[in-house]
């Protein structure tokens, strides 16, 4: 008799292939088969209650599963409705990004701090209260990755202050972190743009996982040809 592949394996090698998660703001939502959808990574709704983010200096948190990646990070201050929303408001009004052009050695946990009031938007609002939407593009090797946290304004720097990782592409960062990954500005001077139209945040995988997968493979494809 023929069985599948156990779901236990299945789902095994799901979890190998991430790319990278939004860990904070915590992501609208991860779909590994989505996430080069730039318009939040296949997540098109507001992911209800909004966190509160340190619109002064807060934290964007990401865990790269590549050994190398360039990171950047947009805004927008309306509900956004696709890519563009990211780039202009809903009046015409250029959005520089957040922070572009970071380029990321090694696998891990990485912050990057930025101060959205710094923008000068004009006819933005940026106070305690102000709703908005972050984007991370994660570019590898495997091409351009999104994903989307919606946020509520808060000069409350206690918040997110608390995070287990460092910032060195920002001095006297006070978020701390054993992890010695360490981020550096790109080489080369590019700006990607997004250009194309509720779920749990995947976790990385455990080195040990990536070591007994060929194994559990071998023994379930032994027994679907019983």
């Amino acid at each position: 008799m023929k069985f599948g592949l156990p779901l236990a394996v299945l789902a095994l090698a799901s979890s190998a292939a991430a790319h990278f998660t939004l860990d904070y703001p915590t992501t609208r939502g991860f779909d590994e088969d989505k996430e080069d959808d730039n318009f939040c990574g296949g997540f098109s709704n507001v992911s209800l209650p909004r966190q509160p983010w340190y619109y002064r200096n807060g934290p964007v948190q990401i865990d790269s599963h590549h050994d190398s990646a360039t990171v950047n990070i947009y805004i927008s201050f309306d509900v956004p409705t696709g890519s563009e929303s990211f780039l202009k408001t809903s009046n015409g009004t250029s959005v520089p990004p957040l922070r572009q052009n970071l380029a990321i050695k090694g696998e891990g946990e990485f912050c990057f701090h930025a101060n959205a009031s710094s923008l000068d938007v004009p006819g933005v609002r940026v106070a305690d209260g102000t709703n908005a939407t972050i984007m991370v593009e994660f570019i590898s090797v495997h091409g351009h990755l999104y994903q989307c946290s919606d946020v509520s304004f808060t000069s409350n720097a206690s918040v997110g202050a608390n995070l287990t990782c460092t910032d060195s592409l920002t001095s006297g960062s006070t978020s701390s972190s054993s992890n010695s990954s360490s981020a550096s500005p790109a080489s080369t001077s590019s700006t990607p743009a997004p250009s194309k139209a509720n779920g749990a945040v995947a976790t990385a995988l455990p080195r040990i996982a990536l070591l007994v997968l060929p194994a559990l493979l071998a023994g379930a494809l032994a027994s679907v040809s019983m």
